[in-house]
């Protein structure tokens, strides 16, 4: 019987500069580094300083933002991440989709 799958070995990729190895599990990513954590922070301080601004252009799509500024647009979250990446070397991105608020997420448990 033959099988419908292909055997192909994959190839291993090296994670991307802004991301560290995790000593314990080298196989395994541990943290990004404190840079692009900040850099993150940064720009969804700035996301959220233009959110009135950014729902009159762009509401219910993904933005490519940084700096205070729509890099790229997209409805398809992939598609955004292919162009963006495409472009160069991988580095941090803030993408995120502009809604009128924030959804509030609600964990339900028995124990309080």
């Amino acid at each position: 019987m033959r099988s419908c799958y292909r055997s192909t070995k994959l190839k291993e990729i090296s994670p991307p500069k802004c991301m560290s190895i995790s000593q314990e599990r080298p196989n395994q990513l541990a943290h990004p580094e404190s840079q692009v954590l900040e850099y993150m922070e940064h720009q969804a301080e700035l996301f959220e300083q233009m959110r009135s601004q950014l729902i009159e252009q762009f509401l219910g799509q993904y933005v490519l933002f940084e700096n205070g500024q729509v890099l790229d647009f997209d409805q398809d979250y992939a598609a955004l991440v292919v162009r963006a990446y495409g472009e160069g070397e991988p580095r941090p991105l803030f993408i995120k989709k502009v809604l009128k608020e924030e959804p509030r997420l609600m964990v339900r448990t028995p124990f309080l």
